[in-house]
């Protein structure tokens, strides 16, 4: 996604960065966009506050900023958000998967009284969600057969299906169920 960003960015004449552990100020992007992970870093709070003395930096983006509210693994991170909403400038927070009755709680720890909230249809209409009920002691084992008979009776070998799972541990328990590669923060991309 986050070249999609810096693509929509460029078109607007916007120099976009993403951030990374070693990013350089004298790039000097204008919008930096931050994965929710990487929000905890000291070295994250130095970089924004040198693009601001610079006066450089017009928005920072958060991507699936909603997790800080959520799983507790990123709750550290709600810290940095709450510096985030101190800075003199926007903060755009990207929550495709934010349950509405989240939004005042999320703007709340930005310490954000006034905000916009704008709502979309997707751009990728292939992307859809099912509620499969599972009735059974052995949920993880069950849930898995579940997956991999829906995905063989309406996919074809080129699709793609991803599952979000609550922890590492969840993801990579059923990634192992299911034959599948996981991902998460604790998983280099190099891999």
């Amino acid at each position: 996604m986050h070249d999609k960003y810096k693509g929509w960015a460029r078109k607007h004449g916007l120099l976009c960065g993403i951030w990374e552990n070693g990013s350089e100020p004298t790039a000097s992007p204008q919008i930096i966009l931050v994965a929710v992970e990487s929000c905890t870093w000291d070295e994250l709070k130095a970089y924004v506050t040198t693009l601001i003395s610079l006066g450089r930096l017009t928005c920072i983006a958060v991507d699936e900023a909603h997790l800080l509210l959520k799983h507790e693994c990123f709750r550290p991170c709600v810290n940095m958000l709450e510096y985030f909403g101190r800075m003199p400038m926007p903060i755009l927070l990207m929550i495709v998967t934010c349950p509405s009755k989240l939004e005042k709680e999320l703007f709340s720890k930005l310490g954000q009284q006034i905000y916009v909230v704008l709502h979309c249809d997707t751009d990728q209409p292939e992307i859809a969600h099912r509620m499969i009920p599972v009735h059974s002691k052995d949920m993880e084992k069950t849930f898995a057969g579940n997956i991999l008979s829906f995905i063989q009776r309406n996919f074809g070998v080129e699709d793609h299906a991803l599952l979000f799972c609550w922890s590492h541990e969840e993801c990579d328990r059923m990634a192992e169920l299911l034959g599948w590669e996981p991902y998460h923060v604790s998983i280099s991309l190099d891999m």
